[in-house]
């Protein structure tokens, strides 16, 4: 596979997406992501960082080292999932690198159509032989890819890894092992903020059947949401379980017979998204105690919802 940063800039341009790294081993097995053959080292993985300045490899320069950066997701056993740059280095193999960075670019033909993708640089850093280091500007194709002969001989590259480490966490703990998100939007109390729907729909909540993911949820005070003139907040993992048997078809049975919600209520209280592989709910499990059914509000109370001990 062809191994480029792509950027979709356009709806219904294609590109298929590239492989973290290149042949040689970077450690991250079966997290690996998609990533360009080399990120800028200071960029801690962000892709709207500026890159640095990108030059023509001068024709003099003898290439003696390569070193590049590459990001991505790993997981910690115990430690949730980080993003992970990976320092590597190359002392070999350079010539054919230097030959393939001075190939000419291509140049596009009038009226050629190209997709509307942007392609992210690709950065690596090279020393030649006096002890200069330059970030070389790969040669393009017609259409702005990065030439595949010039990604080709960076892949081929003796790649070996001199350094690994941590640069944020991007899953909990919690989150790796339940498999839910880490946050997610208040849906039950947006949607009782607004009129009712004019085309309500729901679903037979007994259609869902065990095991059910519970992954519960606290509001953020510091990751606000508006609708209309109040303001929510984001949901933070808090807490995840798993319904089976008895329990699970109690808490499917009393949802479905549940009357609808029709209380103005704007209480902001922690929640649950409850999940089967044919359907989900969304549970309040305080303030105003509804549960959402696709878009349309159903009644509980307190006492049935805390007997559910799902916080």
């Amino acid at each position: 596979m062809l191994g480029i940063g792509l950027l979709l800039i356009a709806a219904g341009a294609c590109a298929r997406p590239t492989s973290f790294g290149s042949s040689n081993d970077v450690g991250m097995g079966a997290d690996a992501v998609s990533r360009p053959e080399g990120m800028d080292c200071g960029s801690n993985g962000d892709y709207a960082a500026s890159p640095p300045a990108l030059t023509t490899l001068p024709a003099e320069a003898v290439l003696v080292a390569a070193t590049r950066c590459l990001f991505g997701p790993k997981v910690v056993p115990g430690d949730g999932e980080w993003l992970m740059r990976i320092d590597q280095r190359a002392d070999h193999g350079l010539e054919a690198l230097a030959a393939a960075l001075r190939l000419p670019s291509q140049t596009g033909q009038p009226g050629q159509a190209c997709a509307a993708i942007g392609y992210m640089p690709i950065i690596i850093t090279v020393t030649d032989a006096t002890g200069r280091q330059l970030h070389p500007r790969l040669p393009i194709e017609a259409c702005g890819a990065p030439l595949r002969a010039a990604v080709d001989a960076i892949d081929a590259l003796p790649w070996r890894t001199t350094a690994t480490s941590k640069v944020r966490q991007t899953r909990s703990q919690l989150e790796v092992t339940s498999g839910c998100p880490g946050g997610y939007k208040p849906v039950v109390a947006l949607t009782g903020a607004e009129p009712p729907p004019a085309s309500p729909y729901g679903f037979a909540v007994e259609r869902m059947s065990p095991p059910l993911r519970v992954c519960v949820y606290r509001p953020n005070s510091t990751d606000p949401i508006a609708s209309g003139a109040l303001t929510f907040h984001i949901g933070r993992l808090v807490a995840a379980s798993t319904l089976v048997g008895a329990t699970a078809r109690s808490l499917l049975a009393t949802v479905a017979g549940a009357p609808s919600s029709t209380a103005t209520c704007t209480t902001e209280a922690p929640f649950a998204e409850i999940t089967s592989p044919n359907g989900d709910i969304t549970v309040e499990l305080g303030g105003c105690y509804r549960a959402l059914i696709g878009n349309t509000l159903r009644q509980l109370n307190a006492d049935t919802v805390n007997a559910w001990h799902l916080l």
